[in-house]
């Protein structure tokens, strides 16, 4: 399997594992490319959630992006 880390910028990365890219901003998962489908957290459903991070997330991911609970991001991720 294919890993790869890319520092995006100040606290954001990019994982990319087995062809799923997962974005975090600061140490949390917060949104990711699936498929050919971008998924973002909703802010409501992440216990720290800042307006930075919704900088970071508003310039990695699209805006029609699937957005789902923190919960479910993390099981899409690790499915």
């Amino acid at each position: 399997m294919n890993v790869r880390l890319k520092v995006i910028g100040p606290n954001q990365t990019e994982v990319c594992v087995g062809g799923k890219y997962l974005f975090f901003s600061y140490d949390t998962l917060v949104a990711a490319l699936i498929g050919g489908k971008y998924y973002r957290a909703d802010p409501k459903t992440v216990e720290k959630w800042s307006k930075t991070t919704t900088k970071h997330v508003n310039s990695w991911c699209v805006p029609n992006a699937y957005t789902v609970t923190h919960r479910e991001l993390e099981i899409i991720a690790n499915d």
